[in-house]
């Protein structure tokens, strides 16, 4: 047997490391025969040819102590062959523990290494080889997967086994290659195969000073990255004899001794230690396995060293967009704001002298000295009961930004509005001095909208929640408008509110109309199938008239009702005696034009029922778009009153992008393209004669009777004409309507109400030409009754001579 063979030739003591049926060669093998290589504990490799059938067994020996064996390092590896010439050659591979078995029974100078500086590094029981090189300061061991430095002034101690090639370095190292941002090594060991390494460290430990003489035996000493105003370093945190110390790497220097009156702050999650004493700051990261982590933690208060990046204002100062850390007093109820980046910290507050508000993903937080609005919190469950220690923010605190981020809270008074961003540091906004308030942006998951006022020729941006800019809007009207009115003639703004009323009304009343118009007109620029666009029509049509028709019913009720009620109250209040006929009069007659209005509403929706096939069922429009409307608050009431175009505008965009394909497969099928666009072409002829024939004369009536109503209204306050408090009554609710012309028509548009009210207006201009038409044709014109004129004087003149 081949075993039995391998038996014969090993020597005392010697044993079997590896086997290998590959990877060597030598001179008249045998073709059948089997062949084995052996490695053993002497450094000798055995040939073994089984001869086969016909021929007899053979042994080729290699003797590594006298012929050396070539050694190649590889990542995961080492690569052993035969490195001098001899008929048994071999390139075979061996274990790092294999060839660590090897060592153990053979001379080192057996080896011949390719690789000069090359040693073994064991970590977590897997084994890594890499190469040492050697600098002026520092010696670096790097392989494939991890590297380590040697700062020679941190070698503590270095211990060398010969017999095994175990070189212990003790002292304070970086691992770089570690998946933790920071992990240190406190003891290394290499196994090394060259002297000249072990006597190259030994000689750099003497030649620079090592940590070993500035520490104690007992000392703990931890590896940090440190920071300080000014300055960025690598160094050491040292505990010894219950004190801590700062020593700086490169020069083993002592640059801080915490002393009795030091602060220490610890962030135990994020490893950073944060060390004041007055001005004076070090800001410190610690290594992941730091021996130091027990006594910190029983020695320091508590530390979020990055809480999110927060924008403000303390004092002076302007903070824009720095990442801040917070620390808590032992107590737990007092805390200070730290921005790593300037290295500054703020006075500590208590939580209960601190106003605290969140909303949305923002977090306003306002002291005595400042306000900040942090963005990116990073909110632990532990730092959200801390925070809740702050007193909530009430009504009166009315938080916003500006257009840079910074953080205020807005104080709305009767001339002005000022905006505070800290202690003595405000923005102060007269209104007498503002052009204008607008809306710039709406945002569909917020409750803060962008606005622009306008001053003289600049302009500012503010973010406030959407409740407030109603106020902001209708306060800067009193303020412009007050003194003027007090000048001002009584009857001379009550003939500007019902022109304002009269206005409100129309917009309630038809304004849909128009909004449904220039649905159409964006609907037909869109450049998807036609097929896709009449259906969208079909539907904006049906559904938008289907509501028009319930809000004019609503509007004419209701909006005399809630002057009735107005003016009820006031002339209550005021002793006088009040008649509701003129209101019940003018519901009576609204409702008589919505009836004649809805004719020719129904006549364009009996042509849009001869397609209801093209209807998408209401529920499925609804479910599309309700979220969208309810967040926009367009549902509330459930009029709608001009939410149904804009919403259905949506839902059918939703809708048909989720379903064009099937829908023009099942339109092209039926044939029934053709049927929608013959019946939707009457439709539209239908609904645009309403608009640009009959509404203008619709719109004049309506005109006509609310001026008659108004006249009648006018005349009950003839009473009150001389008294301040008509006057105020009058301007307030001028203020109100003056708000509401200001703000966009919905959520989805900046369009103000206003240019919707002038759209209206300008449509009688279409009754104009109508009549100047027809007078045209007639050739009544008014520059032409000269003729007629003269022809009676003529006229008369002959008739006095006859006489």
């Amino acid at each position: 047997m081949v075993d039995a063979l391998i038996l014969r030739y090993l020597l005392p003591g010697e044993m079997i490391i590896e086997s290998y049926t590959e990877g060597f060669d030598y001179p008249n093998k045998s073709f059948i025969g089997k062949q084995v290589l052996y490695l053993t504990s002497q450094g000798r490799f055995l040939a073994v040819d089984s001869g086969g059938l016909f021929g007899s067994e053979r042994l080729i020996e290699y003797n590594g102590s006298l012929l050396k064996i070539g050694t190649d390092f590889q990542a995961n590896y080492i690569v052993l062959f035969n490195h001098s010439v001899h008929p048994l050659t071999f390139n075979l591979t061996v274990s790092f523990e294999g060839f660590r078995k090897l060592l153990k029974s053979c001379k080192r100078d057996m080896f011949h290494f390719t690789q000069k500086n090359c040693c073994l590094f064991q970590k977590e029981g897997v084994y890594h080889s890499g190469t040492f090189t050697f600098e002026k300061d520092k010696a670096s061991f790097v392989c494939h997967d991890l590297m380590f430095e040697i700062s020679y002034s941190k070698i503590r101690d270095l211990q060398y086994n010969e017999g095994n090639f175990l070189l212990q370095i003790t002292g304070y190292f970086e691992d770089n290659y570690n998946n933790d941002s920071f992990y240190g090594l406190h003891k290394v060991g290499l196994f090394v195969f060259d002297d000249e390494i072990v006597r190259k460290l030994w000689e750099a430990k003497r030649q620079f000073e090592s940590i070993s003489t500035i520490l104690s035996e007992d000392a703990l000493v931890t590896l940090v990255n440190a920071k300080s105003k000014g300055d960025q370093f690598r160094g050491l945190l040292v505990y010894e004899d219950n004190h801590y110390r700062l020593v700086k790497e490169d020069t083993l220097e002592t640059v801080y001794k915490v002393s009795e009156s030091t602060h220490l702050y610890f962030d135990a999650e994020e490893l950073r230690l944060l060390i004041v004493e007055n001005d004076i700051i070090f800001y410190l990261t610690l290594e992941q396995n730091s021996p130091l982590l027990s006594s910190i933690k029983k020695d320091s208060e508590k530390f979020y060293s990055t809480i999110g990046v927060a924008t403000g204002t303390f004092n002076d100062r302007q903070y824009n967009e720095k990442a801040v850390g917070l620390f808590v007093g032992k107590d737990m109820a007092t805390y200070s704001l730290f921005f790593e980046s300037s290295m500054e910290y703020l006075d500590r507050v208590a939580f209960s002298e601190t106003i605290a508000w969140q909303v949305e993903d923002l977090h306003f937080l306002c002291r005595e000295d400042g306000i900040f609005l942090f963005s990116e919190l990073n909110y632990s469950l532990e730092l959200k009961n801390i925070f809740h220690e702050c007193k909530n923010a009430n009504e009166k605190d009315v938080f916003g930004f500006l257009g840079n981020g910074m953080p205020f809270i807005l104080k709305i008074q009767s001339d002005r509005f000022v905006l505070v961003h800290g202690k003595d540091q405000f923005t102060d906004l007269v209104f007498e001095e503002i052009k204008s308030i607008s809306i710039a942006e709406q945002f569909e998951d917020s409750i803060f909208t962008k606005v622009k006022i306008e001053i003289d020729d600049a302009e500012r941006i503010i973010f406030v929640p959407e409740d407030k800019i109603q106020e902001l809007i209708y306060t800067s009207f009193l303020a412009k408008k007050a003194k003027l009115a007090m000048s001002t003639p009584a009857s001379v703004l009550f003939s500007s509110w019902s022109r304002q009323v009269n206005d409100y009304f129309l917009y309630h009343y038809i304004g849909q109309l128009f909004v449904i118009k220039s649905a159409i007109e964006e609907i037909e620029r869109e450049s998807t199938y036609k097929e896709i666009n009449n259906i969208k029509v079909v539907n904006l049509l049906y559904y938008g008239l289907q509501t028009q028709k319930q809000i004019m019913d609503s509007v004419s009720i209701y909006i005399p009702s809630m002057l009735e009620e107005e003016q009820s109250t006031f002339f209550k209040r005021e002793g006088v005696s009040h008649s509701a006929e003129p209101y019940a009069h003018l519901r009576r007659q609204l409702m008589g034009i919505s009836v004649q209005i809805q004719r020719h509403i129904n006549e364009t929706q009996a042509n849009l029922n001869a397609i209801s096939f093209a209807i998408i069922p209401k529920r499925d429009l609804e479910n599309l778009n309700r979220d969208k409307l309810i967040r926009n608050g367009l549902m509330a009431g459930g009029v709608g009153l001009l939410a149904g175009p804009i919403g259905l505008i949506m839902g059918a965009h939703a809708y048909f992008s989720y379903r064009d394909n099937e829908k023009m497969d099942k339109l092209r099928k039926e044939n029934e393209d053709i049927k929608i666009d013959f019946y939707l072409n009457k439709a539209l002829d239908s609904f645009y004669h309403l608009l640009e024939n009959m509404l203008p004369y619709y719109i004049s009536e309506v005109n006509g009777k609310m001026f008659q109503s108004f006249g009648e209204i006018a005349g009950l306050h003839k009473p009150l004409l001389d008294k301040i408090s008509l006057k105020e009554a009058l301007l307030t609710r001028l203020a109100g309507l003056y708000t509401f012309r200001q703000l966009p028509i919905d959520h989805t548009v900046l369009t103000k109400k206003e240019e919707l009210m002038r759209e209206i207006h300008t449509s009688l201009s279409a009754s104009d030409s109508l009549i100047k038409h027809f007078r045209s044709e007639l050739g009544t014109n008014e520059d032409k009754t000269h003729l007629v004129e003269e022809l009676f004087r003529k006229e008369l003149a002959t008739q006095s001579v006859e006489n």
